[in-house]
């Protein structure tokens, strides 16, 4: 009887010890399990190639959440000292960020292809300015081709380097050496900096190679000073991730000074601000060449000028000369200055970085006093006002004054 019991209290235990190996066993399992979708997972975030890759992922996040939900608490104390619910989030984090990753690369493909393409239909349209065989028209119409061009490839190379900095933030200061890199050499992939020098470039050659009306400068000189506030936003942040030894790797060809030693490449920031001083320079010596030979189409000899103080100057004195001879003053009044300073040039004059407005309206008011004064309708209409007025008060006070009289009232 004893042994029985014996052999029935032995079997007891083997069953009690098998099932407890087995829980553990599954227990086991279920960690194992759960780890190696967590990894096969997490290497998919990191291998996808495009953003619709990950489309797939987010849903086999999902499953593997539903799949082990019901053993979380288990997953939460095997897994210490993290827990189920922030390794699923985890996975989720890596798959939003390397989804706008991928996004921010599919768009910079985009963009750097569109700027290639407009770089080559502009470089087809500078030889197209050059030709002398095109008619006026025509070569007019490639002018405003080629401003639409240029501005069209500004717009869409600051949307690219925005899309760049983006995942970086306003302040690099706060980002890493290593992201610093990271972000400079996605920089140097899409050529930023020369893309900038490129589009500057072709400003200066476009102002060189083509003849330009007064009416046309208003918008130029806008347009270079919206693209220098643009560029002096960025020259810090692009100075900033460009490293000493990037830099060196971009010196490629230097000259040699007469020490011998090789002179240091311009840093991409340098050369940049190098060809917009050029690009402001020939800006300014266009628009005031181009007026000084307004004056000199019309037979009119006023002094030389090549900046605003000048050309005021000159101005100012021609007046005081033209008062002594009533034709000569007319012709400058009407025949070069209404006629064409006004009309053509007045929306350039008065920038602010050129006369301005109180500048332009002192000349012009100086410029109108040498033609002979026209006849206003205004005045016509201010005199009958007046007449009317006087009038209506001298009607009002003799009514006042018969109504007061004596036997009025009778």
């Amino acid at each position: 009887m004893n042994s029985i019991r014996n052999i029935l209290g032995l079997c007891l235990t083997f069953a009690m010890l098998t099932t407890i190996a087995r829980a553990q066993e599954s227990d086991y399992e279920v960690k194992s399990s759960f780890e190696e979708r967590y990894r096969e997972l997490k290497t998919r975030i990191h291998a996808a190639g495009i953003a619709t890759e990950l489309e797939v992922v987010d849903g086999d996040i999902s499953t593997l959440e539903m799949q082990y939900i019901t053993r979380q608490q288990f997953l939460d104390w095997a897994l210490y000292p993290q827990s189920f619910t922030e390794l699923i989030d985890e996975l989720r984090l890596w798959s939003v960020v390397t989804h706008d990753k991928l996004v921010a690369f599919e768009k910079i493909g985009f963009l750097t292809a569109r700027i290639d393409s407009l770089s080559d239909d502009r470089s087809k349209l500078l030889t197209e300015l050059k030709s002398s065989s095109k008619s006026v028209s025509a070569l007019n119409q490639t002018i405003r081709q080629m401003s639409a061009n240029i501005q069209a490839n500004e717009r869409l190379l600051f949307a690219l380097i925005d899309t760049i900095f983006l995942p970086y933030g306003k302040d690099l200061s706060q980002v890493g050496e290593l992201r610093k890199g990271a972000l400079s050499g996605k920089l140097q992939k899409a050529g930023v900096a020369s893309r900038i020098y490129d589009i500057a470039s072709d400003n200066v050659r476009f102002l060189k190679e083509t003849n330009l009306r007064g009416s046309d400068y208003a918008s130029l000189i806008d347009h270079y000073h919206q693209f220098n506030q643009k560029w002096g936003g960025l020259n810090e942040r692009i100075s900033e991730v460009y490293t000493t030894k990037d830099r060196a790797g971009r010196q490629g060809k230097s000259t040699r000074r007469q020490t011998g030693k090789a002179a240091k490449a311009p840093s991409p920031v340098e050369a940049v601000d190098s060809v917009l001083a050029q690009w402001q320079g020939m800006l300014t010596q266009t628009f005031w060449r181009d007026l000084a030979n307004e004056f000199s189409r019309e037979g009119v000899t006023v002094k030389p000028f090549s900046d605003a103080e000048s050309f005021a100057g000159s101005i100012r004195e021609h007046v005081q000369l033209a008062k002594a001879n009533e034709q000569e003053a007319s012709k400058f009044a009407n025949d070069v200055w209404r006629d064409h300073i006004d009309k053509e040039w007045r929306d350039a004059l008065t920038k602010e970085t050129m006369l301005g407005m109180d500048g332009y309206t002192s000349l012009d008011v100086l410029v109108k006093e040498l033609g002979p004064r026209r006849f206003d309708p205004m005045f016509v209409v201010y005199g009958l006002l007046a007449v009317v007025t006087v009038g209506a008060g001298w009607w009002f006070v003799r009514r006042n004054m018969r109504t007061q009289a004596p036997g009025a009232a009778a």
